[in-house]
């Protein structure tokens, strides 16, 4: 049943996360590149309506009695978007809590919407405020408490590619780049990188040449790629990431990603991916997966 409330938009656009630890924080509205899609929580909040133009969204009604509460999964990243039906005379304090325990405490505080607006009453509501959720591994209770009443809509980010993982490779680590954490694979030519594959797909490809304490500055390196059999080279130059470490192996520095493109034509595909001191990570589109063995 609908009250006097609101709806945030129901498609946007953001990435996939893999995280070993949780992790929230607020940022303003920002483009980004994977695919949004809204969920409804798990307890019985009131519902509303918010429309802007054209369009139109459902909010749920909550504050400390009456929390929010979500069942989430990790690897993936939630984004949870805050509204008021009036500005705040101070800052609200807004706490959540995952499985449970206190994740953190943030302040809502925004001016009107020139544009947003509550269905039931044609009134201006106010601006968004945003915060990201980052889930551990499993699945998880994810609750929202507010001290006075507020309006929230809560999302997952569908990921627009996925990660594939070869079936036997050298070694492994993940590369730590702030707070995001990405599974590198490493290579030789006595142990390639082996993938299969089924085309039509469009795979990019990520490579970083491994450094040592020998082997500082530019550099130039060879990645080698077979395909049923059908050998190419591609050549790079690089330099040592200013950003990236790897997990376990400290000793070795990562080099800045090379990025190359490769269209696989229709049928199975096995492939091989090696280089000399080099890592590698391979994506290919979601939607290219759908039906595929």
């Amino acid at each position: 049943m609908y009250e006097n409330c609101f709806e945030e938009k129901r498609t946007m656009t953001s990435t996939n996360i893999n995280r070993l630890s949780v992790f929230a924080l607020f940022i303003f509205l920002m483009a980004t590149s994977s695919t949004l899609m809204a969920i409804n929580p798990v307890s019985s909040n009131t519902k509303c309506m918010l429309v802007s133009e054209s369009e139109e969204w459902d909010y749920y009604k909550f504050d400390n009695k009456n929390p929010l509460e979500f069942n989430v999964k990790g690897g993936r990243r939630y984004k949870f978007i805050i509204r008021s039906e009036r500005v705040p005379e101070s800052n609200i304090e807004l706490n959540s809590y995952l499985d449970g325990k206190l994740l953190k405490t943030y302040h809502f505080s925004k001016n009107l919407s020139r544009k947003t607006r509550l269905k039931s009453n044609n009134q201006t509501v106010t601006m968004g405020y945003v915060i990201y959720f980052k889930v551990p591994k499993g699945e998880h209770k994810l609750k929202i408490t507010a001290e006075s009443e507020l309006f929230g809509r809560m999302y997952t980010e569908t990921s627009a590619r996925i990660s594939i993982a070869p079936l036997s490779y050298a070694d492994d680590d993940y590369l730590i780049v702030g707070d995001e954490e990405y599974e590198y694979f490493f290579t030789s030519k006595t142990e390639p990188a082996i993938f299969e594959l089924y085309g039509p797909l469009d795979i990019t490809l990520y490579s970083r040449l491994s450094y040592f304490p020998e082997n500082r500055g530019l550099q130039h390196y060879t990645v080698y790629f077979e395909d049923n059999g059908n050998k190419k080279t591609m050549n790079f130059e690089t330099q040592p990431s200013s950003t990236g470490v790897y997990k376990t192996h400290r000793n070795i520095i990562p080099g800045k990603a090379e990025k190359q493109k490769i269209k696989l034509d229709d049928g199975k595909h096995e492939i091989k991916i090696w280089g000399e001191n080099v890592a590698i990570k391979l994506y290919v589109p979601q939607s290219q997966l759908t039906g595929k063995k």
